[in-house]
């Protein structure tokens, strides 16, 4: 009988302790990435929504028709909670800037990272641009 067949025979649930000590941080860190995937498409979504609002207003929509639009872009993201009531838009002023800002939150999934980071996790957006109404 060979020496290090002795030891061979002692682990036989090394693969199976091995894999319980890794799938753990596997996991988390899989969670992770579907997270911060949510997030950034949030992100994305609400800055194309406040370029659109930005948009509107500098061709002279109003307030209420630029909320609609920024609410119909941002309603279908899960997660995602855009706070409507405080959209803000600046004072339009022709030949001026017009600025956009949405602020939104993303719900945290993810067990341990929600102890971190919280419940949500805040996001926002600002676009500007020149006002071109001729009212």
């Amino acid at each position: 009988m060979n020496f290090l067949s002795i030891f061979r025979k002692n682990e036989k649930g090394q693969g199976l302790v091995s894999f319980a000590l890794v799938l753990p941080i596997l996991a988390m860190l899989i969670f992770g990435i579907i997270q911060f995937g949510f997030i950034f498409y949030s992100q994305i979504t609400i800055t194309s929504a406040a370029r659109e609002g930005a948009r509107m207003a500098s061709v002279g929509k109003q307030d209420q028709e630029i909320i609609n639009k920024i609410n119909s872009i941002t309603s279908s993201i899960p997660l995602l909670t855009v706070y409507m009531n405080n959209v803000t838009i600046s004072n339009r002023v022709i030949g001026s800037e017009v600025e956009v800002f949405v602020p939104a939150s993303v719900e945290i999934i993810v067990p341990i990272l929600d102890k971190a980071v919280g419940d949500d996790f805040i996001i926002n957006a600002k676009s500007t641009m020149r006002n071109q109404a001729i009212n």
